[in-house]
């Protein structure tokens, strides 16, 4: 992408990387093969350190929430433990 930039006359210092995902919040960690942002709070969390790592500046999300985690206050505690666990990195 960094490359296409240049090759248009654009800026790549001043770009910044936005990842657009659905989530997928269980209570029990996915075990073998998951898809990115999908699993226990935790498996969660180490996919945003791995965005982070490769240098996305923002995630925007929508949450799905399995059926162990009914309700609209489930879904926003789940989005609060996210945020508290990955403000920092």
């Amino acid at each position: 992408m960094q490359k296409r930039a240049v090759g248009v006359n654009r800026n790549v210092g001043a770009m910044q990387l936005l990842v657009q995902a659905n989530i997928s919040v269980t209570q029990k960690p996915v075990e073998g093969e998951r898809r990115v942002l999908s699993g226990s709070l935790d498996q969660i969390v180490e996919d945003f350190a791995d965005y982070a790592r490769v240098g996305v500046n923002e995630i925007i999300l929508n949450a799905q929430l399995d059926e162990s985690m009914p309700g609209v206050e489930a879904m926003w505690e789940t989005a609060r433990e996210i945020f508290n666990e990955v403000s920092n990195m």
